[in-house]
């Protein structure tokens, strides 16, 4: 069996490439969700679709933090960057990403709001430290990988008694997302589902989907020959009318996960909280609240920030390309109103969306 050792080999890949020529029916059409946008970035970087026999489509997924934050919680940011006395952080491209009125981060920057990007939130805890005199709201934004540093700095936070530092909370579930594409009934043989997720969740919640909704489920890394190993490995299970959960990223991940970040999160946060997302809805009990005994670092709750009724920006298809159910050149504003320096949707914001990935590389099929 050839293992992602040496996964910078380009004769790993076309071995692979071979293998799945060899494999892939040519009486059925295989048809796979690449969940996440790193992985989105990967087949896109690397042209690995051309690489496929023609009958096998890749799905792209909602698995990017940024792109399925819906307009609306970028007005709340907003509204709460410009509260008096805030120092509001977050990271570089959620400061690009516009609300329906194409109103941003930066736009409320440039109003006077101090805003700062930093690269995690240890360095916007540190802003809160070197400036006792201003509340510090971190905006958090990600899935199960990010959601452990949020609950270390939370812990580090009252361990050393600071009182200035909040989270406006966007962390999510993966698997929340994962089963309500699912259930929207897109027509799916298999899906990727990323590694780093399981690095720290551990592979059980992963099982739920693949048994409930029958679908087989490849566990991967981010490297090329990850992503030819995984589509190998469903194609195999596909003619094998099969609908297990496998773990092709064995060099990194085990299957309890991490029990230190487990540890952190599940002690600062709880999974109780329905939250919009953008093309999916309220998906309940879908991202992290923070517990009882730590609300006093909710943003949300001390400055009494409400949900914003707002609609998504006309004519933008990203609702409809994170679902799976269109890709970027399907979208009228793709490429034209809407480019990397001038983004419409949060598709073209991320480096993991796959509006950027497409423009990036013109992956324009």
């Amino acid at each position: 069996m050839i293992i992602a050792e040496d996964y910078k080999n380009g004769e790993k890949i076309k071995s692979v490439a071979k293998l799945l020529a060899k494999e892939a029916d040519t009486g059925r059409n295989y048809r796979f969700m690449d969940f996440c946008g790193g992985h989105t970035y990967v087949l896109a970087k690397n042209a690995l679709e051309d690489l496929l026999p023609a009958n096998i489509t890749m799905i792209h997924g909602p698995g990017c933090p940024v792109c399925i934050l819906p307009a609306a919680r970028i007005s709340v940011a907003i509204k709460a960057s410009l509260l008096p006395d805030v120092v509001f952080c977050t990271y570089g491209d959620v400061m690009r990403v516009p609300n329906a009125k194409g109103e941003s981060l930066f736009t409320a920057k440039a109003q006077g709001a101090d805003i700062r990007m930093v690269y995690s939130v240890l360095d916007a805890l540190q802003v809160a430290r070197e400036n006792p005199k201003k509340n510090v709201i971190f905006m958090a934004i990600g899935f199960e990988t990010t959601a452990p540093t949020a609950a270390a700095a939370i812990l580090e936070a009252k361990k050393e008694a600071i009182t200035n530092f909040f989270i406006l909370s966007n962390q999510v579930l993966t698997t929340s997302a994962m089963q309500a594409v699912l259930a929207e009934g897109v027509p799916l043989d298999g899906i990727v589902a990323p590694g780093h997720v399981c690095m720290v969740t551990g592979l059980a919640p992963f099982a739920k989907p693949a048994e409930k909704y029958r679908k087989p489920m490849v566990v991967t890394g981010f490297e090329p020959l990850d992503m030819m190993l995984a589509i190998l490995m469903l194609v195999r299970q596909v003619n094998k009318g099969g609908f297990a959960l496998e773990n092709e990223y064995r060099r990194a991940l085990a299957f309890a996960g991490n029990a230190k970040a487990m540890a952190a999160l599940n002690e600062v946060f709880s999974e109780g909280r329905d939250f919009k997302w953008r093309g999916l809805g309220v998906l309940p009990e879908s991202s992290f609240a923070l517990n009882p005994v730590y609300a006093i670092y909710d943003a949300e709750a001390k400055w009494d920030l409400p949900e914003i009724e707002e609609d998504e920006p006309k004519a933008c298809e990203c609702s409809e390309i994170i679902k799976g159910l269109k890709k970027p050149p399907e979208c009228p504003l793709f490429g034209k109103v809407c480019r990397p320096e001038n983004p419409v949707g949060a598709c073209m914001v991320s480096g993991e969306g796959t509006c950027a990935a497409y423009y990036k590389y013109r992956r324009i099929g």
